[in-house]
């Protein structure tokens, strides 16, 4: 089974206020990412990492990166190995100052990028692209660009899902609560409009059933 993952690492800002940030509580245990809904903990150079057991998580929504990001920079990853997808953007004071991705499902040599990328990217991947053609002439089927976004995010936070962390032990991350989950209620008034149209037809079919029993209990005993 491979990892279907996002993560975000935060820098010049105090753990306390992330956790705060996303609402998330403290349970007292702590263990591997991938066997956790979020868990998180620090790094080295003042980064504090946070992972999510999704691809698509909240915590790598634009909408958070732009707010999160403010007096502080954000790198951020989407992994999902099933179908060879990833990305990474780097967000600083509000604003995504460059994001690469990957769907490696649509095309081997799909890659696609946005803003003012560090320099070291081209080294990256002109050395991806090379291995790549290495592979396909010897009828291979290893993606070498899926590494790319998540070697260039390494570079700057010194973490890849895949690779062990030095002198930091695998079940070392502080595993959450996520306190702001939303409710039925929230799902139906804020939700698409699927949820729209069934929510209530689920509310009142299900109090609907109730009055009839009460009706039929209540003509047996009279």
């Amino acid at each position: 089974m491979g990892y279907s993952l996002s993560w975000i690492a935060v820098q010049r800002r105090p753990a306390d206020g992330i956790k705060e940030f996303f609402g998330l509580k403290n349970t007292g245990k702590y263990g591997q990412y991938g066997k956790h809904k979020l868990v998180g903990r620090e790094l080295d150079d003042g980064w504090y990492l946070l992972i999510a057991n999704r691809c698509d998580d909240k915590i790598i929504r634009d909408e958070n990166l732009a707010k999160l990001s403010g007096g502080c920079q954000v790198v951020a990853c989407s992994i999902e190995e099933h179908v060879m997808f990833s990305s990474s953007a780097l967000w600083k004071d509000g604003k995504k100052i460059w994001s690469v991705r990957h769907n490696g499902e649509e095309d081997h040599s799909d890659i696609t990028e946005q803003g003012i990328l560090p320099a070291s990217y081209s080294v990256l991947k002109n050395q991806a692209i090379a291995e790549q053609k290495v592979e396909s002439n010897e009828d291979m089927r290893v993606d070498h660009l899926f590494d790319l976004p998540l070697l260039l995010a390494k570079q700057l936070v010194g973490f890849k899902h895949d690779e062990a962390l030095p002198k930091i032990p695998q079940d070392s991350y502080e595993v959450f609560e996520d306190g702001n989950r939303p409710g039925f209620v929230h799902r139906i008034t804020t939700s698409p409009w699927r949820w729209r149209i069934i929510g209530p037809v689920i509310f009142f079919g299900f109090w609907s059933i109730v009055a009839i029993l009460i009706i039929l209990v209540i003509s047996k005993v009279f």
